[in-house]
């Protein structure tokens, strides 16, 4: 399946949509999923298999909150369980920033008080750097993935 038919939207059309963008604020979800641990077993038959290795999944994803049908129609993008909220000028920001614990509230969502945002005029967020001057990635991160090692 698609990722856009999964509700999940690629990294341009995010950048797209906040390229604007002069306001932003991050929140951290303290569970974005239900997760079950895995029977030693099921760790035996579910593996990601790489090049070099495989990883075995000792925790497994069941019955995952929606955040992004939480969030539609709202200023706000998730990735998993981050929240990137956004204003293309100061009013715009603090209305949605309101609208948003709103919703999740309603949903039972509950942020991470202490990985909280609540405005700031440059952010980086999943490889990108957000301001007021556009959209650019973020090299110290694109070093720390060519930086790490195969599995063994």
């Amino acid at each position: 399946m698609p990722l856009a038919l999964a509700g999940w939207r690629s990294h341009d059309d995010i950048a797209r949509q906040l390229a604007d963008a002069t306001c932003f604020g991050l929140l951290d979800l303290l569970r974005s999923f239900y997760l079950f641990d895995n029977d030693e077993r099921a760790e035996q038959v579910f593996v990601i298999l790489l090049p070099r290795g495989a990883y075995l999944a000792t925790k497994m994803q069941m019955g995952g909150i929606n955040a992004s049908e939480t969030l539609r129609g709202l200023p706000a993008i998730n990735r998993v369980d981050d929240i990137c909220c956004y204003g293309y000028n100061q009013t715009n920001f603090v209305d949605g920033l309101i609208s948003v614990p709103e919703a999740m509230g309603m949903r039972n969502f509950k942020a991470d008080p202490t990985k909280a945002t609540l405005y700031a005029s440059s952010i980086t967020w999943f490889s990108r750097a957000y301001s007021t001057h556009g959209v650019l990635a973020d090299l110290s991160r694109a070093q720390g993935l060519q930086a790490m090692g195969w599995p063994e």
